[in-house]
């Protein structure tokens, strides 16, 4: 419980503080990471999410989030094909949009 507390109020602080495309990229990789493990599909790219927003909060290199934010991305496309109300449309279009900004 407190881990997932700690998530929503980091992602709070994030969404606050959102301006630059760094910080839209770790937000939307946040929210696709929280989104997958919701859905319990695609571990592999959860840890690497896991990963890359960690790295990102140390050294501030954005790289990786924009690369497993795109893996992130295709696979919520394609679940959201077999189950449309699954994923919010506004979710793929932020994500889109934050890659996008790089």
């Amino acid at each position: 419980m407190c881990v997932i507390n700690k998530n929503i109020i980091t992602l709070l602080s994030i969404t606050i503080m959102a301006t630059s495309a760094n910080e839209k990229i770790e937000m939307a990789c946040v929210e696709a990471r929280e989104k997958l493990a919701q859905l319990g599909i695609e571990e592999k790219i959860q840890a690497e999410l896991d990963w890359v927003l960690g790295s990102f909060r140390n050294d501030q290199n954005s790289s990786g989030l924009y690369e497993i934010g795109a893996k992130a991305l295709k696979a919520l496309v394609k679940y959201k094909k077999d189950k449309p109300k699954a994923i919010t449309k506004k979710m793929i279009d932020e994500l889109e949009k934050a890659l996008k900004a790089k």
